[in-house]
């Protein structure tokens, strides 16, 4: 798990490091296995946002984010829009798509809910 200090360095650390999986087994490979979504346990699923939620509570720990919930759909949204630039791009998300969601998709709506 990234520990850069900062709650948008250990995000952009950790979707990064995800592009760069997909990167490593190849794009094909990849879409091939999103088709196989039905048959992969719910555990399997819940890799990416039980990832994105540690990263929140090491930035909680810090005193970066409030302390009320984030909903787990904004969790899953960094790993579901890599997915959907897959698929619809037939490409590995390009560093400066990585840099959007995070700053300004995924920080602003995590900075929202953890601090109502």
């Amino acid at each position: 798990m990234p520990n850069t200090g900062s709650l948008a360095g250990d995000v952009l650390a950790l979707i990064h490091d995800l592009a760069n999986r997909i990167e490593q087994i190849g794009i094909d490979v990849a879409i091939g296995l999103l088709g196989e979504l039905d048959d992969i346990p719910e555990d399997a699923k819940a890799i990416v946002p039980t990832a994105f939620r540690e990263v929140t509570d090491h930035a909680r720990a810090r005193g970066e984010l409030g302390d009320s919930p984030i909903p787990d759909a904004v969790l899953s949204m960094p790993g579901t829009l890599i997915r959907y630039n897959m698929i619809t791009e037939r490409i590995a998300p390009s560093d400066q798509m990585l840099d959007d969601i995070t700053n300004q998709l995924f920080l602003p709506l995590v900075r929202y809910h953890a601090s109502r």
